[in-house]
């Protein structure tokens, strides 16, 4: 089955699969959901400067950054987008999730905490950096590696910085 849909796909990130689906983004700007047992496709979303990002997929839905700095939210079965955040650089890490927020990095700097039923923000950490990494998550802690070379530590129910690793 694998011709299917990959004769003008390039790939950079890493397949989700859940529940027999395969969720994975080309550079060529196409967002696929793809059926594990036989390659046929199930939904196909488009973003022009396609997906570098792997994406994460919580409660019937996927989460995932393009190439042109928008977070999107997409219905897991049909592909229709839910919603969708602007960021002003690329995103290329794949999505994490607490409690009922979802928490995505730029290379703008930043951090996203993001309501994940309607994509309105909780809060936003900003670094002095690209933020390439994605978020590693430990009970109220997130720990994120910026290209400023430092590890930050940032209470999740807040937003602030708790440490700075270098």
């Amino acid at each position: 089955w694998e011709k299917k849909f990959v004769k003008d796909a390039v790939f950079e990130s890493t397949a989700a699969i859940v529940d027999g689906v395969i969720y994975i983004g080309s550079l060529d700007g196409n967002f696929w959901a793809l059926n594990l047992a036989d390659g046929s496709e199930k939904w196909k979303f488009f973003s022009e400067l396609g997906f570098k990002a792997p994406a994460a997929v919580r409660d019937g839905k996927v989460y995932v950054g393009d190439a042109d700095g928008r977070f999107h939210c997409l219905d897991a079965a049909t592909g229709k987008p839910l919603w969708a955040v602007a960021t002003d650089a690329e995103i290329n890490a794949c999505a994490n999730f607490y409690k009922d927020k979802v928490l995505c990095g730029s290379q703008d700097g930043s951090l996203l905490c993001l309501n994940a039923a309607d994509g309105k923000e909780a809060w936003k950490h900003q670094i002095e950096d690209m933020v390439q990494s994605s978020p590693t998550i430990v009970e109220n802690r997130v720990f994120l590696a910026g290209c400023d070379s430092l590890l930050h530590v940032i209470d999740l129910d807040t937003g602030k910085a708790t440490a700075k690793l270098d």
